[in-house]
């Protein structure tokens, strides 16, 4: 009687634990994982932008930030960013703040000062 109780319990457990992703889930929505990441681009040219200062930002404060790449690409990593605002240190472009996408791909276009 003891081992039938034991078996049942583990059976419990197990029904519990393949089930609970699902009520987390739909409690909450679906997980997924945030790739902070996209690529800058000149508005005109649409070749990308290299040593741009781009921010990840939530709530409006910056809460982490890298440079483009010589491509224009760049990459926080999964830091959940709600925009991306980036400025070039030449002055060449005007600073640009956009909506972050979650699948790591902002693209953000930089228009000229001139």
């Amino acid at each position: 009687m003891k081992k039938m109780g034991k078996t049942l319990a583990r059976a419990g457990l197990a029904v519990l634990t393949a089930t609970m992703g699902f009520v987390i889930a739909a409690c909450y929505g679906a997980m997924y994982a945030f790739q902070g990441g996209g690529r800058v681009v000149d508005a005109r040219s649409q070749q990308g932008v290299a040593g741009a200062r781009v921010d990840c930002r939530q709530g409006g404060q910056s809460i982490a930030n890298t440079e483009t790449a010589a491509d224009g690409s760049y990459d926080f990593g999964s830091y959940p960013c709600d925009e991306v605002m980036v400025q070039d240190g030449g002055g060449r472009y005007r600073p640009q703040t956009v909506p972050a996408r979650p699948d790591g791909a902002t693209y953000v276009e930089l228009e000229g000062t001139k």
